[in-house]
């Protein structure tokens, strides 16, 4: 498997509702030569809580998750903020030579509705621009991801951020460097970002950019990913733990048996574990995530 955890190695930009552990997971269903023309998920209750729907050549072109997901922020442990992201569909365009041409992205949040459209462009043959853009009633914020290839293997991403609030914007950039070996297997990725603030009357306050995290790659002798390690970096430029990854096969195949994800003490739970189990053809059956159990349909 050459996607090792990354979406944006797929030119379409598919599977946005899945993690980075799920996309190396169902990379071997997504990546089929047999196409598929549906991909569900269903929880214990047999509730379907996400869906993938391809055409007849095996391109996505909707996905919908029903899951309740939801975020908070606070100061010295007073909750100051809090939304739940109820329902996301996203689907999918694409030109006539098979690039992702645009897909728009809508969210049901609390008691509103909210669109993204995020479109595609692609200036050189190793070059694809991604722009979209998120407004409220207090602020806009906009996004372009810049993703360049060398040797039809992902060289770097830049990210800018763009954050406007009344006559001035904080601007964020992020930037993500990729290493391989001699035999393109993904060895490492540096990540680096800066902050620039502007303001009408004054001149940009500009931040040197900085080593934000470190991620490595172990593979075993049969060139199988078994463990990842990653590192970000406190303001203090110490290392701390963001994700200790360690995948075990199913005997000497690719199959991947059960993953143990340790994200720190940042993170909670810090712990997870997964357990898969295949059918006979090698589809996914069913996966255990810690105490849930997951069970999956695929279609051809």
């Amino acid at each position: 498997m050459t996607i090792l955890f990354l979406s944006i190695l797929s030119t379409c930009q598919a599977q946005n509702t899945m993690g980075d552990i799920e996309i190396y997971l169902f990379s071997e269903i997504f990546e089929s030569n047999n196409s598929i023309s549906e991909f569900t998920e269903l929880n214990e209750e047999n509730d379907t809580i996400r869906y993938w729907i391809f055409d007849k050549n095996g391109k996505l072109t909707k996905e919908l998750d029903y899951r309740n997901n939801s975020w908070s922020s606070s100061i010295n442990g007073q909750i100051t903020n809090e939304s739940t992201t109820y329902e996301t569909e996203i689907v999918y365009n694409y030109n006539n030579d098979g690039k992702l041409n645009s897909y728009i992205e809508t969210k049901i949040i609390d008691e509103s509705i909210q669109s993204t459209i995020h479109e595609f462009k692609y200036p050189s043959s190793d070059t694809i621009v991604e722009t979209f853009k998120i407004v409220d009633e207090n602020f806009e914020m906009s996004f372009e991801i810049r993703r360049i290839n060398e040797n039809s293997r992902l060289k770097n991403i830049v990210q800018v951020m763009k954050n406007n609030i009344g006559t001035s914007y904080v601007q964020t950039i992020q930037r993500t460097e990729f290493s391989y070996s001699q035999g393109n297997s993904l060895t490492n990725q540096n990540h680096y970002f800066s902050v620039n603030s502007f303001s009408e009357n004054e001149k940009p306050e500009t931040m040197n950019e900085t080593l934000g995290a470190i991620t490595n790659y172990i593979y075993d002798d049969k060139g199988r990913l078994k463990h990842i390690h990653e590192e970000e970096y406190t303001e203090e430029g110490l290392p701390k733990l963001r994700k200790d990854v360690n995948i075990g096969y199913k005997g000497n195949t690719k199959r991947i048996k059960n993953i143990e994800v340790n994200y720190g003490e940042s993170y909670k739970p810090n712990l997870v574990k997964y357990e898969i189990k295949y059918k006979r053809n090698g589809d996914i059956r069913k996966i255990k995530v810690n105490d849930e159990c997951f069970k999956y349909i695929t279609r051809r």
